[in-house]
């Protein structure tokens, strides 16, 4: 760091700041440039710098405040999670909140992670509509935490009731324990009683405490009976509650507080952190701690957990503080000795490491999710590119992924338990399907899943709003890929289904992305095979047997294999391939090679399936053989039918309940780019994602190839947008005419299925707007298209609103670039010169012109410009002539 910014820094730790802030002058940019003798513009330069580097507390008030981070933690008493505040009654109230949340939920660490569940447990207990909740049972080893979640739990029970309740705690080691609880529970009244470290109740007392909670009362020393209004939480100080026996069953619900290496390594970093913070406050010392005592106190066991961490690090401090009065520089050379001979013994050289150290007093946690974001993003980003093959982007989203691996996982050397205790698991289900289907994938694929699903178990909030932005960019990839072979759906969906059963994990549409691109990019996948084939035979193990011979006997994976009871009829083939396709949401037409029954039912029992499906039956070893064969060669289904008739005696059965999917079709006279970008500023003007499938090319690809049929074959087309006509092509719409009131009537009627009447005004309201702002991108030189286009809308609305008056379609375009024009001219001091009637024109229309004034305030106010009567004149013209075609029409 600059030296003088290091001073300027030091020059701020020096100030306290009072309790009500009587003192908040000293921290504006005048008085710290005059106490530091150095000028306003190098101290605000400083302090701002400071503020980006997470050292400096920021009140964005009039004049703005600087306060030392550290300064305020301490003299404040808390863990600041943000920096910055826009006044300084903000600042007040974030205090003010911060005091109230001292103990809660939200304020520990691990509450969205390994505590997750527990906290949630709490919450439910705490919230049962019973008096104060029912009573619950907090379990684990000492130090864990046990009594603070009590306390979290205590302040959560005053949020929800909103009334005064008191909290009395009773110890499991006093003699005279049952007469305590007694008392405690005729003081909390209808409050909350907590007996702490309940593992030394004896078991004497433990049999009265079992007889008043089976009873609900007591007799007190005056004889009445006193019954238990309150709720009661039991502390147990061991990993495990058999030991307890019969008093259990009083605590409905039993939560375990993880130990502390059972916690996730960014939690324990948290938390050395938060204590280390805590002895720098105490001293009012900086103190720096080297990555090697970092690593070892995240790594090492502590009998007695949190309590024992929180003991080591102030002995540490201790030491450290004798050798330095300014800034701590503590390593594992100031751990005690008895760390050098037990099972927590380092063997770290930190003279290797001896640069490397971790500020406390400015540490901020990297987010693990960033690397998460970034990493989906470029994925969307490279298949949104308009000249990338899916076969490029699937080769280089796999040089994405192992890139993250190696960076964010192999060489940072992640340890995490969640990630590696669940990596095994994640392992063992994908190489049961990927073997099954004689596939491979890399042994990192299942660490990079188990890395995102720790990331987003821990660090959801980030990931989630995230996800949300994102979540049709990934779909739209996924069905990409899922478009360019018959296999791969029901490969990832069948590993999606199978991590929901067998270790309770939902796979979203990100990490089944992972596993797409995996699958796609280290297997011969066959993209062109019609159909998926499926065979269906009565017994325990006939379809079972003939597909895996077949797959084994050609090299691939053609058949799906599905075994019937000897009892079931066709209908009830029929139902389980319903719910098989929709079970694994098959896309792809079906081959069904059945043993025997009666074809013509097929009819009635699978018209509600969206797929194609053609049925074969009299299967056998030898015909499943052949039909593969044919298969694989991508034969005609008309072909795969005659030789199976002629060489088996099979009958055919074609149920056609595929509705073709809709399809827009946008061509250029200039090249496909031009095509793609008609398409983008179409896509972008509807309110919301529409599943119609979309089509660039150029005019020679349409008129001179088979580009057109083919599409339709597959394809209901909606309508063909282009910059000029084209013979014999039904529904299609001039690019020059799209603006116009009848062609917009048009679209949206073609379009009603997918938007309501709402949505349907939004998109006509977008797709003039982002036509125009084709238009003024092109042109505009100086000012950002994008912005002076919003507030032009903007303006043009409100003219719209005072006027009582809606321009037509086709006139809002040229109003809008003109305008931006004007804003232009006007900034560049080139305006439309006066003429002679200009005053004439003001008299007359004077109510026009104050309107619009009022109208164009905000905009002319952000450039800095006036509007003129001329423009004013100019703009009326354009919508006198707007008028003049409503009353022609």
């Amino acid at each position: 760091m600059n030296d003088t910014k290091q001073d300027l820094l030091d020059y701020l730790k020096k100030i306290n700041i009072e309790a009500d802030f009587s003192n908040i002058e000293k921290f504006s940019t005048i008085a710290i440039a005059d106490g530091f003798h150095i000028s306003r513009s190098l101290a605000s330069q400083y302090l701002n710098s400071l503020f980006r580097e997470g050292k400096i507390v920021k009140i964005d008030s009039r004049p703005v405040y600087y306060i030392s981070r550290f300064v305020f933690e301490r003299d404040f008493d808390i863990i600041l999670n943000s920096l910055s505040f826009s006044s300084l009654d903000e600042a007040k109230e974030y205090l003010l909140n911060q005091k109230k949340m001292r103990y809660s939920f939200e304020n520990l660490v691990g509450f969205d992670g390994s505590l997750g569940e527990t906290i949630s447990q709490i919450k439910s207990a705490v919230s049962y509509p019973s008096g104060s909740g029912l009573n619950y049972l907090l379990y684990g080893e000492v130090g864990v935490g046990k009594s603070i979640l009590s306390k979290c739990a205590y302040e959560y029970l005053l949020l929800q009731t909103k009334e005064e309740k008191k909290r009395v705690i009773c110890d499991g080691r006093n003699n005279r324990f049952i007469r305590r609880f007694c008392e405690a529970i005729e003081e909390a009244k209808e409050g909350v009683v907590v007996i702490k470290r309940g593992n030394y109740i004896s078991e004497e007392d433990r049999k009265l405490l079992s007889r008043i909670l089976e009873n609900n009362y007591f007799i007190n020393d005056a004889g009445k009976r006193v019954y238990l209004s309150c709720s009661i939480v039991l502390l147990y100080d061991k990993p495990t509650i058999s030991e307890l026996e019969m008093i259990v069953d009083y605590f409905p619900i039993k939560c375990h507080v993880p130990a502390y290496r059972n916690r996730y390594s960014a939690e324990k970093e948290r938390i050395i952190i938060r204590f280390f913070k805590k002895e720098a406050h105490i001293l009012s010392k900086d103190i720096q701690i080297s990555y090697a005592l970092m690593k070892f106190l995240i790594n090492a066991n502590y009998p007695h957990n949190l309590d024992d961490l929180n003991n080591i690090v102030k002995e540490v401090c201790a030491r450290a503080s004798i050798e330095s009065a300014k800034t701590l520089y503590i390593g594992v050379n100031h751990l005690p000795e008895r760390f050098a001979y037990n099972g927590n013994a380092f063997h770290i050289k930190e003279a290797d490491l001896k640069d490397e150290w971790i500020s406390v007093n400015d540490y901020i946690q990297p987010d693990a999710s960033e690397g998460v974001i970034a990493l989906f993003d470029n994925i969307i980003k490279e298949f949104q590119s308009a000249d990338a093959s899916i076969g490029n982007c699937i080769k280089n989203c796999c040089v994405m992924l192992n890139k993250f691996y190696d960076e964010f996982i192999y060489n940072n050397q992640f340890n995490s338990d969640f990630t590696f205790s669940y990596n095994s698991k994640f392992e063992d289900v994908i190489n049961s399907v990927v073997y099954a289907y004689n596939y491979i994938v890399p042994e990192h694929c299942s660490l990079i899943i188990s890395y995102y699903c720790f990331v987003k178990k821990t660090i959801s909030r980030n990931i989630d709003d995230w996800y949300i932005t994102k979540e049709q960019d990934i779909q739209k990839v996924v069905q990409q890929l899922v478009n360019t072979n018959s296999e791969i759906t029901i490969l990832v969906e069948k590993i999606k289904l199978a991590f929901a059963y067998n270790i309770n994990i939902s796979l979203d549409d990100a990490g089944m992305l992972i596993l797409y691109i995996m699958f796609l990019n280290y297997n011969n996948l066959n993209s062109n095979r019609q159909f998926l084939s499926l065979i269906i035979c009565h017994g325990v193990s006939t379809a079972y047997s003939i597909s895996n011979t077949v797959n084994s006997f050609v090299g691939q994976h053609v058949y799906e294999s599905v075994d019937m009871p000897l009892d079931k009829t066709m209908a009830d083939v029929a139902e389980y391939v319903s719910k098989y396709v929709k079970r694994y949401r098959i896309k792809s037409d079906i081959l069904l090679l059945v043993d025997m029954g009666a074809l013509e039912e097929l009819d009635t029992h699978l018209k509600e399936i969206e797929n194609n499906i053609y049925v074969l039956n009299n299967v056998s070893t030898p015909m499943a053989l052949t039909i593969a064969t044919m298969v694989i060669q991508n034969e005609s289904l008309n072909k795969i039918a005659d030789v199976c008739a002629q060489r088996f005696g099979s009958s055919f059965k074609a149920c056609k309940n595929r509705r073709k999917e809709d399809a827009l079709i946008f061509v250029s006279d200039n090249g496909k780019n031009m095509a793609l970008r008609l398409k983008d500023t179409f896509i972008n003007s509807l309110p919301k994602h529409i599943d119609v499938q979309t089509f660039a090319c150029n005019r020679v690809d349409l008129e001179m190839t088979d580009f057109l049929s083919k599409i339709k074959e597959n394809y209901n087309i909606l309508f063909i947008l282009g910059a000029s006509s084209f013979e014999n092509c039904q529904n299609f719409i001039s690019i020059e005419n799209l603006v116009k009131e009848r062609e917009i009537d048009r679209i949206t009627e073609l379009l009603r299925s997918y938007l309501n009447k709402e949505e349907v005004m939004q998109f006509r309201e977008n797709l003039i707007y982002n036509f125009s702002l084709q238009s003024v991108i092109d042109n505009l030189s100086v000012l950002d298209a994008n912005k002076v286009l919003l507030y032009t809308k903007n303006a043009v609305s409100l003219l719209q609103k005072e006027m009582h008056y809606n321009f037509l379609s086709d006139v809002l375009p040229g109003i809008y670039i003109h305008i931006c024009f004007m804003v232009e001219r006007l900034v560049t001091k080139e305006p439309i010169a006066g003429i002679s009637d200009d005053s004439e024109f003001e008299r007359e229309h004077k109510n026009f012109v104050n309107i619009t004034k009022k109208c164009f305030q905000n905009l002319c106010s952000h450039y800095g410009v006036e509007l003129t009567v001329a423009e004013i004149k100019y703009l009326y013209e354009y919508i006198e002539d707007d008028r003049r075609k409503k009353e022609n029409e």
